[in-house]
């Protein structure tokens, strides 16, 4: 969305240049103070442009981006990474019903309840893991969402014009006009033209970006430059090539806080792993949420056990974490299953499974499980059983099974206890499975973070493989 400016605003601006004191004078005893405040910064954009035309930015593939001299290609570092319901981040995702808890598996519904789509790419309601960050010089610390899925790095900043444009965000949003760093994209910039569908020129030549996610989620800015924080040993790195969101909605089903922003972790395009030549870097994800995981990168990743190879890219895959996906194994047995891949996304929350791998799924458990599922539980995980099967499921050995890599599902990975509450009485305890169908055959299937816990996913960049390895996430969590 376009800066919002009064009526001539050019004339205005034209007069500011050449009388830059008296036109300054005149125009603000004339303006609201957030509109002189849009204009001012427009103004510096142009200055900007008057004096920097046109912005050298690297190749999206490059293997180091950073321009100021620090080499990460090399070097180990770890950062931490919080649970939504963790108190540093907790207040970004707080709402009218108070912050969230550091529940693990469970979800309380109310009978015959709307629950929100859980179809979708990215569902910002079930956001969970935010990494910590700085942009600009001073400094201006954020947090935006740990998101292999994607690439593009993107935050709410001052840009909104109005409140209702970005989530609700009780800290400061990123101010680019406090930044000594701040350069934005010029349209003739090569990057404006290089992918139509997601970047494009917005008025006074200054290039955008819009992104929008199946569940409805967008957000839309200018894209720009500012010094990276990497927040650990403090360092800067320059030239991070990023958006400065001036719209950001959420759907219309869901109203309230949302995550100041998206981390990319692709392995090529914009995200930051491309751009400051990270070789490799790893997670695990405790299924204590009130624990703080780590990113670790580089020396310091954890590439533990067999390594899968992703499958490449093709147009729309560029850079993402698509593993063979091979087949199911249900107490040992194995059931034929379709050819397909997997992405591997800790954006999503829960697994989805296009409609034939979904089958094969279903098919499996109705051979093993010998308890009726219970009906109209919730419409977000439409497969449920009374809590007296717990035993049983529990006994289930539950196994995806990827090239030369194999991850078993424990029970804590499969099942979430959903309690539901009739006229506030009394509550039910359901067992449901956490691994949803997609609604599509032409839908990719996504492993979601909720089925990682208690894993150990390592990405090696450079053999460009995937390592899956059971671990204790929580002694993990507990050392650096």
């Amino acid at each position: 969305m376009m800066v919002d400016l009064p009526a001539n605003s050019q004339t205005q601006i034209n007069q500011m240049s050449s009388k830059p004191s008296h036109a300054v004078t005149s125009l603000a005893a004339k303006m609201t103070p957030s509109s002189f405040s849009r204009l001012l910064f427009l103004l510096l954009l142009l200055l900007q442009h008057h004096h920097n035309p046109t912005t050298a930015l690297p190749s999206p593939n490059s293997s180091n981006a950073t321009s100021n001299g620090s080499d990460l290609s090399n070097e180990g570092f770890v950062l931490p990474l919080y649970h939504k319901s963790h108190p540093k981040v907790a207040h970004y995702f707080s709402s009218t019903n108070g912050p969230i808890a550091a529940t693990t598996n469970t979800t309380t519904v109310a009978a015959a309840a709307v629950d929100v789509d859980a179809d979708g790419l990215i569902n910002f309601k079930d956001v969970e893991y935010m990494l910590e960050f700085s942009l600009g010089v001073p400094p201006m610390l954020t947090y935006g969402v740990f998101d292999t899925g994607s690439d593009l790095l993107w935050v709410q900043s001052t840009l909104c014009q109005q409140k209702r444009d970005c989530f609700k965000q009780d800290k400061a949003l990123y101010d680019p006009t406090r930044s000594q760093s701040f350069i934005r994209i010029p349209c003739d910039n090569w990057i404006c033209k290089q992918e139509p569908h997601r970047f494009f020129c917005q008025p006074y030549k200054v290039c955008g970006y819009k992104i929008q996610y199946v569940d409805s989620t967008s957000s839309t800015g200018i894209l720009a430059k500012d010094a990276l924080g990497i927040t650990v040993d403090e360092r800067l790195h320059d030239g991070i090539l990023f958006g400065a969101a001036q719209t950001d909605t959420l759907p219309s089903v869901w109203s309230g806080h949302g995550p100041p922003g998206i981390v990319g972790f692709s392995s090529k395009g914009y995200s930051i792993v491309a751009q400051l030549g990270i070789k490799s870097f790893s997670h695990c994800f405790p299924q204590d949420n009130s624990l703080v995981s780590h990113i670790r990168f580089n020396q310091k990743a954890d590439l533990l056990g067999p390594g899968t190879e992703t499958t490449g890219d093709d147009s729309t895959h560029i850079g993402k974490y698509f593993i063979s996906f091979t087949g199911m194994r249900f107490n040992g047995r194995a059931p034929q299953m379709p050819a397909t891949t997997i992405l591997v996304d800790t954006g999503t929350q829960y697994t989805h499974l296009k409609p034939s791998v979904y089958q094969v799924l279903m098919n499996g458990l109705r051979a093993e499980i010998n308890h009726k599922p219970a009906i109209g539980v919730s419409s977000t995980f439409p497969v449920c059983f009374k809590h007296d099967a717990a035993d049983d499921l529990n006994k289930l050995a539950l196994t995806f099974v990827f090239k030369e890599v194999e991850m078993p599902l424990s029970f804590e990975n499969a099942w979430t206890t959903v309690k539901m509450n009739y006229f506030l009485i009394f509550k039910k305890r359901y067992l449901c499975l956490t691994v949803l169908e997609r609604g599509n055959e032409r839908y990719n299937n996504v492993l979601g973070h909720y089925q990682m816990k208690d894993m150990n996913i390592g990405y090696d960049l450079e053999s460009e493989k995937v390592h899956l390895s059971p671990d204790n996430c929580a002694d993990r969590a507990k050392r650096l």
